[in-house]
């Protein structure tokens, strides 16, 4: 009786949410909502989205406990409020948007659970950092399973104000507590500026021993967050990626492997702790991430380190011994292992009106100082990469007869770039061109329409003056800008 009540009420809340939910499609009407609480919450979906479906009712559920503590939320589609998600640079779906008064906004990157985010959001409207007494320490270790504690002489320091920016960057997953109370620094033995951890996991207590930074210090938090080898998950892959640290995955064909094996990673692992964050995970279950991360074999286990801020890939070769393992990490990370690379064999014929780049032919083909080379680069697993192909068929047979121009393709699920191209996709489709003489690498940020890249390569292809556009109405150096960080995200994986 009493869990068919608990349902029915759970059930309630769900349709009342959505029944009387608060959407947008205007960006004014948006922008006014998102600086107008002091934390507000929203909701990013489209139509024809399963993992939209599935949190549809989590995220009901949400709203309504949010709404008990006066926390607004609110709903965006944006297949039916471009303009919004445009701005907001939502190319993944379901995305949260954590929005603040003063204007700012964070992506929500914690687990996608009512209480986690209903949790997350209450954190946003509390104080960075609780002031307290030696007495009220108890209560926070008690009740929080993370408590990063400061203790300092008062509040007038640079140590205390660091930390105080850094609660505010922490807040949302940690509580920070501070106390200028000497009885405090005797109970804890400790000194004045110090920080200590709390943890109910590995080892309970962790001392700070960096300088007060406030970016190291919530470097240091997030990377003891965690046990020393946490499983990882959909819902948990944006935080580990968040952390700003290369992740080791080990890949595990069923539990009984992962039981055999779990004593040698965990006495691993905490050699490299704050270098690597090491995981498990599930090969069968993701056997997609195994794809990704340039796993071949699809035998189990295996071993890939993931370096975020080049996107390489370095895969053990060979079976997981625990000396091998050590000598794979500290190779990486003396910097002279070399990337894992994926890439589809080179065609035999590649006489197509758009030329077929692979990871073993993209340096040879786009650093040709004789052609002009434009690249799309794609994958059949985004929509809008299939229009852009019909598009770039089109501007081939515009400039087919321009031998010193050549129009190429990558799919970027089967293929990586050598190391050598120093520049990390943020978006797809994205489209670069490499020119010719100099080999200078330029982004396009047009219109992705026949006319507009066109006209990019007119003007700024060495070999582009013969180019015949549609119409005479032309925009020299339509979408052209320094080759750097692309201007807004797009696909994203698990």
């Amino acid at each position: 009786m009493h869990s068919s009540l608990l349902f029915a009420l759970v059930l309630f809340f769900c349709k009342l949410a959505a029944a009387n939910k608060l959407s947008f499609t205007d960006l004014k009407d948006f922008e006014k909502f998102a600086t107008n609480a002091s934390a507000s919450l929203v909701y990013f979906y489209a139509n024809n989205c399963n993992e939209c479906l599935e949190f549809d009712p989590i995220y009901n559920i949400s709203v309504a406990d949010l709404t008990k503590v006066d926390i607004p939320a609110a709903y965006v589609n944006c297949d039916e409020a471009l303009e919004i998600c445009e701005k907001e640079f939502i190319g993944l779906y379901p995305t949260l948007k954590m929005f603040t008064r003063d204007g700012n906004s964070r992506y929500y990157d914690g687990q996608l659970v009512s209480t986690d985010i209903v949790s997350k959001m209450k954190k946003l409207i509390q104080p960075a950092v609780h002031v307290v007494n030696v007495d009220s320490i108890k209560s926070f270790r008690d009740s929080e399973s993370i408590v990063a504690v400061g203790f300092f002489d008062n509040d007038k320091g640079i140590p205390y104000r660091n930390f105080l920016s850094a609660g505010d960057k922490l807040r949302e997953d940690f509580t920070c507590v501070a106390t200028f109370d000497k009885d405090a620094v005797s109970v804890y033995n400790t000194t004045v500026p110090s920080i200590l951890l709390f943890r109910k996991f590995d080892k309970r207590r962790l001392r700070y021993r960096g300088n007060f930074h406030w970016d190291h210090i919530v470097s240091w938090v997030k990377v003891h967050s965690f046990p020393t080898v946490e499983t990882i998950t959909p819902n948990n892959h944006r935080y580990f990626t968040g952390i700003g640290i290369p992740i080791g995955y080990f890949f595990y064909a069923d539990k009984q492997q992962l039981e055999q094996y779990r004593p040698l990673v965990e006495r691993v692992a905490p050699r490299y702790n704050g270098k690597i964050t090491f995981v498990y995970i599930d090969a069968k279950e993701y056997l997609t991430q195994a794809h990704m991360l340039n796993i071949k074999k699809k035998k189990w286990p295996a071993f890939v380190i993931h370096d975020f801020e080049k996107d390489f890939k370095y895969v053990l070769d060979g079976e997981i011994l625990e000396p091998l393992l050590k000598q794979f990490v500290d190779v990486y990370l003396g910097g002279t292992l070399m990337p894992t690379l994926k890439t589809e064999r080179i065609p035999l014929k590649n006489e197509g009106p758009i030329y077929k780049l692979v990871g073993e032919n993209f340096n040879d083909i786009v650093w040709d100082k004789s052609k002009d080379v434009l690249v799309l680069f794609c994958t059949p697993l985004v929509d809008k990469c299939k229009d852009q192909e019909k598009i770039f068929l089109e501007v081939s047979e515009k400039v087919k007869s321009e031998q010193s121009i050549r129009i190429a393709q990558l799919d970027v699920n089967e293929n990586d770039m050598p190391p050598d191209n120093n520049f990390k996709l943020n978006k797809i489709p994205t489209i670069k061109l490499y020119k010719a003489e100099s080999n200078e690498r330029l982004d396009y940020n047009g219109d992705y329409s026949l006319t507009d890249i066109l006209e990019y390569l007119k003007y700024n292809a060495v070999n582009g003056k013969a180019i015949e556009l549609p119409s005479d109405e032309s925009k020299p150096d339509a979408g052209v800008n320094a080759d750097g960080d692309d201007e807004e995200e797009g696909h994203d994986e698990l």
